[in-house]
Formats: structure tokens, C-alpha cells, sequence
């Protein structure tokens, strides 16, 4: 009897957990986050959503629990959702705008402040929340201020309250933007938010005179106006007053001990101006108060992950993932780690991971973009790249990658605009000088291209690749003396940079010196012989003097040394393709699918390979495996109309290419076929 009244009594407490309503859960997160108990509250609010995705007021409470956890990504998309769902509220309505506002999407800002100042006219925040959608900027008046964090990290994501401009086109008299500003300040001589949003349209109008009036006025009010301080705070740091701003950060941590955001402020702070160890310093005591938050776990890791200290940032990755194995943001760190240690192929498989369990992370976007990128795959690289953009178009760094992947694929002039841009938007993007300077190189434009690639060497002069481009664009003015100065300076800066190598094996071999480039080919893998890339340039050598055996020997030693390092093994089959050995080429690339089934890079080269040697029905089954798993495929699509169009097959061609302009309307390749 007493074991069946056990089992009753258990069975009625778990259903009695099972019942609990979304509300109760929201309830209890609220309580929790009253008390400072942001780890809890976060489970109880996801546990809310759990019952009820489309519950508004989880969303909204849970996106405010990681902001004042200092997670603004998360905290800023959750709070979207919120709005989304419930259009009344109206706070949600708020953040949700200037969170948009920080990402440059104004016109979705701007729908934000017109739903609030629907419902409430005279609404402060509304009003200065429309003002900055007109004057195109993000500023750090009090309604954005719960979403300000310091310093991001990498990518050079802009910060969110630095200035962001939308094109002069779209863009107000700046006189008309200031009156808004003004006639809001002059209805609420005492608001501290109407004098903030003035003051930072003076700071990102370098009207720094009258910034600093506003600034000092606000403060006037209200001397301990959080939003105030940290408005002011950044102000001092612009202009190279880090003393006074450390001090109002460490001011306002220590008025609010309990509340993390203040914490990841002052961390980001230190990170900011280069002091990694006081920043480090800061999350541990963070840390040490309240083991539980995840979101300084997180900064942590990523400043050990800035100074190379891949061990430590590793051991807390994992121990995120195993208390949460669907942790992006534990995937995305990952990911970063092996990227930067050139592991490409695990590092993507963590990325997808990342992108999978957050699809809506620009960060995690650009990272597997950029993976792409350096598997040479730019069909997908450009297809990250540019969700990154959506997702955040003021990721300037995107701008950088998609410039790239249009100078890898020779259109030289879509890299100079995507390059422009992405200096439009923040001047000091040293990469998107480079790219730029190499796509003006590339349209033969050396005048425009050498200050770009010199400005970038003169402030990263132990960069390989800045020195690696200023010695390409030497060599094709024929100043091979120059060139040769800056592929060796490249090769001391990294002696494994392979570009550098190759370019100066070509110097060697336009100086006709082959027995050098081969020589000092050899040396490079002699020191470094675990590394794929120095073999693959030594084939390169050897197959531009002729000797193709010994190029084969080079390349299939290069995709021996990691069977996982499939564009190595794509090259080796690549190489095949070009110097007419199809058997082996499809040898090759058979053996990646039997490694890797369904590898989409695999299969459309062995679909191309067979339309060729006109193996239309070996050609077709590569294509269909690749679209019965993605039918949206856009290549497979456009590779099967070509086919179909070999066989003369007219109307079933024109559906594929169909389906491929349908799935990517601006796709010029499949136009093309389908014409």
C-alpha cells in the first residue's frame, strides 16, 4: 500500500510540474528578477515560452533580463519578438525601435516611433526615437540606454552608440533634424532624455561644444541619472579622457553591485582601450558573486579568445555546452577559436551549429560566411554574408567579406562599391582599405590602389596579407625588386603564408629562376611540413615549368596530409579536371562523397565533369542527389538546365532554370541560361 501511495504521490507532483502555466512561470521570473537572480529568472522565462512560444510578455521580460545581464544581441531579439507579437506594448515598441536603429534599419525604427506616438503624442522617447530615424543616426538618449554595451567584440561589429549615417539622399536638412531635437527639449525643460538625444546629435554632428553643454545640462538635472553618466561617459572617452570615464563606470558598478550590466560595462570598457587583463579581472569578480551568468561566461570567453589564449576559452565554451549543448553563442566561440587555428572544417561544423540554434545571429552569419570564404566555396560564402547584412547592416565587416568574395570571383567592380560602402559607414575599417586597394589593382587602377594598400602596411605592418597585397601590386607594375621586398617581409611577418610564397615562386619564375622558386618552396615545407598549402603552391610551381607529374605529386600529398581538408581534395580533383585526367578526377571526388555523402561542392563538380564528357545521365543523378536534399538549390538548378539543354530537352530546361531564378530572383547566371 505505502508503494502505491509513493507512486500516486510522485505521479501527482510531476503532473502538478507539468501543469504549470506560462503565467506561473512569468511570475516567477519576475521574481527572480527583482531579487537580481537574472540566471533563474532567464530559465523561468524560457520555461514560459516553452508552454507558449508566442507568449509577449516572456519574450519581453526575458529580452530584459539579458540586457541587464550586458547581452545585447540576445536581449535586443528577444525584445523584437515581444513587439512583434504585442503591438500595445508600448516599452517593447521602444527598445525594439532603437534596436533597429542600432542595426540601420530606419524604416522599421521609424514604424516603431509613429505605433508609439499613435497612442501616446506627447511621448518623450517616442519622439526622440523618430528624430533619430530622420536624422539617420543612433544616438544615447535614455530610451536606448538599457541597450548600450561598450566595446564589441570580433567581428569589428560598430558599437551601438556610435554614429551610423543612411545616404544624404535619404536623409533630412540637418536643420530640420536639429529643430526636432530642440522643440522636444524646449516642451521638457527638465527631461534628461530630450536633453540627451540633443546632446548626441551635437557629438555625431562634431558640434562637440554644444554636446557638451547638453551633456552637462542633463547631468544638472539629475546628477545621478544612469543614462546621463554613461552618455557622458562615452563622450569622455571621444575625446581621449579615459580617467574620467573609467570613473563613472566604476562609479555606477559599485552603486549597483547586484546588476551584472554595470559589470560587463566596465569590462568592455577596459577591453576598449586595451587593458585585457583588468577586463578579464572584472568578469571573474563578476563570476565569483554569481557563478550562474552565462552572458559573462560568454565575455570572458571571448577576451581569452582576443589574447590567443584558446585553452581557457575552449574550457569555458565547453562547459556552457554541457549544461546547454544548443548554446550558439558557445558554438559560435568555438568556432572562432578553431578558425583562428586554421582548422576550417571543424570550425564550420561548429558554426552551423551556432546559425542552426540561432538563426538570426549576424555575428554567426558573417563567422560561416567567412568560413566559406576560406574553403573557397563563394557561392555560399556570399549567401551568409549577405543574411549577416540583413539580419545587421551596420556589420561592416560583412561588407568587407562580400567585397572579397567579389574580388575572388573577378568582379573586381562590385569589391570597389561593397568596399566604399563599408568605409561609408565607418572610415576606420583597415580591411575594407585593403580590399579596396586590391580591387583597384585588379581593374588595373594602380594610382587608386597603392595609398589603400600602403595606408593599410603603414598601420598593420606585421600583417602578411596587407604586405602580401602590396607586393602583388608591385609585381604587376613590374617593379620586381619592390615586389620581391614584400613577399619576403610577408614570409618573416608568417612563414607559412602560402599567397606570399607563390608570389614570390612567380617573381622567380618571371625573373626566369625557377630552380630559386622551387628551392625556397622546398625550404617553407621542410620547416613546416604539416602544412597543406605550402605543398599545394610547390604543385602550382611545377605546374606552371610543365612537369605535371611532379605537380601531382605536390597536390595529392597536399589532400593526403588531413583527409577532412576537403578543398584541398577539391583542388587535387580540380587539377585533375584541368590537365584532362577525368578518370582520376572522378576517382577523387567519388571518394569525398563516399567520406562526406551528400557534400554539395562534391556533387556539382562531379555533375559538371560528367556534362563534359557528355555523361548527361551520370551528370543528372550528381544533380538530383543535390536537389532531392535542398529542391531551392539555385547552382543545382541552373547545372540541370544546362544538362537538359545538352540533351535537347528544351521544356524541361527551362523549368529547372526557372526554379533557380524563382529561388534567387537576382541570380545573373540563371538569367542568363533561362534567355
Amino acid at each position: 500500500m505505502k508503494m502505491r501511495f509513493y507512486m500516486a504521490l510522485a505521479l501527482a507532483l510531476l503532473l502538478a510540474g507539468c501543469s504549470r502555466s506560462p503565467e506561473k512561470y512569468l511570475k516567477k521570473g519576475q521574481e527572480y528578477f527583482a531579487e537580481g537572480k537574472y540566471s533563474a529568472a532567464v530559465l523561468e522565462f524560457r520555461n514560459a515560452l516553452k508552454k507558449n512560444p508566442r507568449f509577449a510578455p516572456a519574450h519581453y521580460e526575458l529580452g530584459r533580463t539579458y540586457l541587464a545581464m550586458g547581452g545585447t544581441e540576445e536581449g535586443g531579439q528577444s525584445i523584437v519578438t515581444a513587439a512583434e507579437i504585442d503591438p500595445n506594448n508600448l516599452d517593447a515598441q521602444l527598445v525594439a525601435g532603437n534596436f533597429l536603429l542600432m542595426q540601420r534599419k530606419f524604416d522599421e525604427a521609424r514604424a516603431k516611433a509613429e505605433l508609439i506616438l499613435k497612442k501616446e503624442p506627447r511621448s518623450i522617447p517616442g519622439n526622440i526615437l523618430l528624430a533619430n530615424t530622420m536624422a539617420g543616426k543612433v544616438d544615447l538618449n535614455g530610451s536606448i540606454g538599457i541597450l548600450k554595451l561598450g566595446f564589441d567584440h570580433e567581428p569589428q561589429i560598430l558599437p551601438a552608440f556610435i554614429a551610423v549615417q543612411v545616404p544624404e539622399m535619404g536623409r533630412p536638412e540637418p536643420e530640420k533634424v536639429e529643430a526636432r531635437f530642440r522643440e522636444t527639449t524646449e516642451q521638457n525643460p527638465r527631461s534628461v532624455e530630450a536633453r540627451l538625444a540633443l546632446a548626441n546629435y551635437y557629438l555625431l554632428a562634431r558640434r562637440l561644444e554644444d554636446a557638451d553643454r547638453e551633456y552637462r545640462a542633463a547631468l544638472q538635472i539629475d546628477p545621478g541619472s544612469e543614462d546621463a553618466n554613461l552618455s557622458y561617459a562615452y563622450f569622455s572617452i571621444l575625446n581621449n579622457r579615459p580617467d574620467e570615464a573609467e570613473s563613472i563606470y566604476k562609479s555606477l558598478r559599485q552603486k549597483h553591485p547586484s546588476v551584472p550590466r554595470y559589470g560587463v560595462l566596465l569590462s568592455d570598457f577596459y577591453a576598449g582601450i586595451g587593458d585585457r587583463e583588468k577586463a578579464i579581472e572584472t568578469c571573474r569578480q563578476m563570476l565569483e558573486a554569481d557563478p550562474g551568468l552565462t552572458v559573462v561566461k560568454k565575455r570572458l570567453a571571448n577576451l581569452h579568445l582576443g589574447g590567443r589564449q584558446f585553452d581557457q576559452a575552449v574550457g569555458i565554451a565547453d562547459e556552457i555546452l554541457k549544461k546547454d549543448p544548443n548554446d550558439a553563442d558557445a558554438h559560435l566561440i568555438k568556432g572562432k577559436i578553431l578558425f583562428a587555428d586554421r582548422k576550417v572544417p571543424e570550425a564550420t561544423e561548429q558554426l552551423e551549429a551556432s546559425v542552426k540554434s540561432n538563426p538570426r545571429s549576424a555575428e554567426g552569419r558573417y563567422y560561416l560566411g567567412f568560413a566559406r570564404l576560406q574553403a573557397r566555396d563563394h557561392a555560399k560564402a556570399e549567401r551568409e554574408l549577405t543574411l549577416a547584412l540583413r539580419l545587421n547592416p551596420a556589420l561592416v565587416q560583412a561588407y568587407v567579406g562580400l567585397a572579397q568574395v567579389k574580388l575572388d570571383t573577378g568582379d573586381a567592380d562590385a569589391a570597389v562599391r561593397l568596399s566604399q560602402e563599408a568605409l561609408r559607414i565607418n572610415p576606420n575599417t583597415a580591411e575594407a582599405r585593403l580590399v579596396l586597394g586590391s580591387a583597384y589593382a585588379a581593374q588595373r587602377n594602380y594610382a587608386q590602389a597603392a595609398p589603400e594598400i600602403e595606408s593599410y602596411v603603414a598601420k598593420n605592418p606585421d600583417n602578411p596579407a596587407g604586405r602580401f597585397r602590396l607586393g602583388q601590386l608591385y609585381f604587376r607594375q613590374g617593379n620586381l625588386a619592390r615586389a620581391e621586398a614584400e613577399f619576403e617581409a610577408a614570409l618573416r611577418a608568417n612563414p607559412e603564408h602560402g599567397e606570399s610564397l607563390l608570389g614570390l615562386g612567380n617573381l622567380y619564375l618571371t625573373r626566369k629562376t625557377p630552380e630559386k622558386a622551387l628551392a625556397r618552396a622546398q625550404q617553407a615545407i621542410s620547416a613546416h611540413p604539416k602544412n597543406p598549402e605550402l605543398y599545394q603552391v610547390m604543385g602550382m610551381l611545377h605546374l606552371e615549368l610543365g612537369d605535371r607529374q611532379k605537380a601531382e605529386e605536390y597536390y595529392k600529398k597536399a589532400a593526403e596530409l588531413d583527409p577532412r581538408d576537403l578543398p584541398r581534395r577539391m583542388t587535387l580533383a580540380q587539377f585533375y579536371v584541368n590537365t584532362r585526367q577525368q578518370d582520376r578526377a572522378d576517382a577523387v571526388l567519388r571518394a569525398i562523397l563516399k567520406d562526406n555523402p551528400g557534400n554539395e561542392r562534391a556533387l556539382l563538380a562531379l555533375g559538371r565533369l560528367h556534362l563534359g564528357q557528355k555523361g548527361y545521365d551520370r551528370a543528372i543523378t550528381a544533380v538530383d542527389e543535390l536537389l532531392k536534399a535542398d529542391p531551392k538549390h539555385t547552382e543545382a538548378s541552373i547545372l540541370k538546365g544546362r544538362i537538359l539543354l545538352a540533351q535537347n530537352k528544351a521544356d524541361e530546361a527551362v523549368k529547372a532554370l526557372q526554379d533557380a531564378v524563382n529561388n534567387e530572383p537576382e541570380s545573373a547566371e540563371a538569367r542568363y541560361y533561362l534567355g
